[in-house]
């Protein structure tokens, strides 16, 4: 027989369950619930989505291939595309491809700091993952990578970690010595050097369309390949297809749960359709639904990030000069897919993150490091890794956010910031 809860703490659950019904259903009938994601999707959208659920699809011309080729041209790279339903099945799919070709090599050096999706695909096809430190930025650099580079070393996934450039990729690049640099473009579509895009150069690239992502589909995700790319084919080969079921109750939860008037935004929380969501990470090509929404997201790409930049930007002028919050992606290039911020401590961040619920503005937890999910690890110390991440939260800055709400995330972010200092 199962333990049961005691009654007292259920209904203080319940309580508290409750409030936060009742103070979220306030804020948002004053348009001061600003949730941390939200699909920006517009009418077309929207109605390719519903045609899916309500299975009128004849008139669907977008295939996949179509989709590899419009994604091509739409973001200006070029090499052999490949469709998939998430960005670690585009890392998993490179992976199986280098393996092929290069099968005395086992070890991919990826950075402790980043998510969980890059530790999967490497466990998940026998290979070792040797964790990297990151720099001030919380970038991969140079001086990370090197010291773990051996003839085993098959890959380096380089992370454009939140939207900001990597800038020391190609000197990364230039050290690899034989292991293939793998640009993970996940957090930075759209990005460019000029007219060149951001991973144009590298032999392989990876991209994910999921939630809180550039171009945001249900799910979905590319690898464009440079290198190894007869292997890519054959890998490809054995993608299968997603029960269709799934897309469908991503669409229907994400279009209740997030989109602007429904109801839903007060609690989103609430049935997550989980096993649809775990569904995108097998062996798949994309969905047919998610190819149709992304074939209209690619439309708005360049609207996008300038809606990002400008939103981050009214942030970074509102921040006090010498403020407690830290951003480590404003100098240099950036396409801002998450505001990442550092506090000067652990209890300034939750401070200040607590300001910001009471406001009814959502914050974002960042990462805790691969390497410390490890038991027993016993590699190298990461000491800028380390001494970071507890400090580390994200705030909106996504596309749909209105033009007086973005300067209310802007005013409450300074209060919160100078109240802070008052406390110093």
């Amino acid at each position: 027989m199962q333990p049961t809860e005691p009654r007292h703490q259920t209904s203080n659950a319940r309580a508290r369950r409750l409030a936060k019904i009742v103070w979220r259903t306030y804020l948002y009938s004053r348009g001061r619930l600003i949730p941390f994601l939200e699909p920006y999707w517009k009418t077309e959208e929207i109605k390719s989505g519903r045609d899916w659920l309500n299975d009128e699809t004849e008139g669907v011309e977008t295939c996949i291939d179509d989709f590899e080729e419009l994604f091509l041209k739409g973001t200006g790279v070029d090499g052999l595309p490949v469709a998939t339903s998430s960005g670690r099945t585009a890392l998993s799919l490179a992976l199986r491809a280098l393996k092929r070709s290069n099968p005395d090599r086992d070890q991919v050096i990826i950075p402790s700091y980043s998510c969980a999706g890059l530790l999967t695909p490497i466990i998940q096809n026998a290979l070792i993952p040797v964790y990297a430190d990151v720099g001030q930025d919380l970038n991969t650099t140079e001086a990370a990578v090197t010291p773990l580079l051996s003839s085993r070393t098959l890959a380096i996934v380089v992370v454009h970690l939140g939207g900001k450039y990597a800038n020391e990729v190609e000197r990364i690049g230039k050290r690899a010595d034989g292991a293939v640099v793998i640009e993970d473009m996940c957090q930075a579509l759209g990005g460019s050097v000029g007219s060149k895009p951001w991973g144009a150069s590298a032999p392989m690239e990876i991209y994910s369309f999921g939630l809180g992502k550039n171009l945001m589909a249900t799910a979905g995700g590319m690898l464009i390949a440079r290198t190894a790319t007869d292997n890519v084919l054959k890998e490809k080969e054995k993608l299968t297809y997603e029960n269709p079921e799934s897309p469908r109750a991503r669409f229907s939860y994400m279009l209740d749960a997030y989109l602007p008037g429904k109801l839903g935004t007060i609690f989103p929380d609430a049935n997550v359709p989980t096993n649809a969501f775990h569904s995108s990470y097998g062996f798949n090509k994309i969905s047919m639904l998610d190819a149709q929404i992304m074939t209209h997201q690619l439309r708005r790409i360049n609207e996008i990030i300038t809606r990002r930049q400008n939103n981050a930007r009214l942030i970074l002028d509102a921040l006090p000069s010498s403020s407690s919050i830290m951003v480590p992606g404003k100098d240099g290039p950036n396409v801002w897919t998450k505001f990442i911020s550092v506090a000067r401590s652990t209890e300034i961040a939750k401070n200040i993150r607590k300001t910001l619920h009471r406001a009814g503005i959502e914050t974002e937890t960042m990462y805790t490091p691969l390497h410390l999910r490890v038991e027993g690890y016993s590699g190298p110390q990461l000491p800028v890794t380390e001494n970071v991440y507890a400090r580390v939260f994200n705030i909106p800055v996504r596309p749909s956010i209105g033009r007086d709400q973005i300067r209310y995330i802007a005013s409450t972010v300074r209060r919160a910031a100078v109240d802070i200092q008052g406390m110093d």
